[in-house]
């Protein structure tokens, strides 16, 4: 499983983590439980974007916007 795993973590450019990893192997047509397969990611230490210190950043014209107040 985890070579499954793996395959669909590096073919997402690790942008998948968990969740969409359980999803796309559910669709593969695999039966697993969303704990084993955090556990097996973590063996190796495959995250995904925000679990890597990645995460969402500001658009470029965040800074620009006024509120009321």
């Amino acid at each position: 499983m985890a070579a499954e795993i793996g395959e669909v973590h590096a073919g997402h450019r690790g942008a998948y983590g968990r969740p969409r990893i359980v999803v796309a192997l559910r669709r593969r047509g695999r039966r697993v439980n969303h704990e084993r397969v955090g556990r097996v990611m973590r063996e190796p230490g495959m995250v995904g974007p925000l679990a890597g210190g990645g995460g969402l950043r500001p658009g470029p014209m965040s800074s620009l916007r006024r509120f009321r107040t």
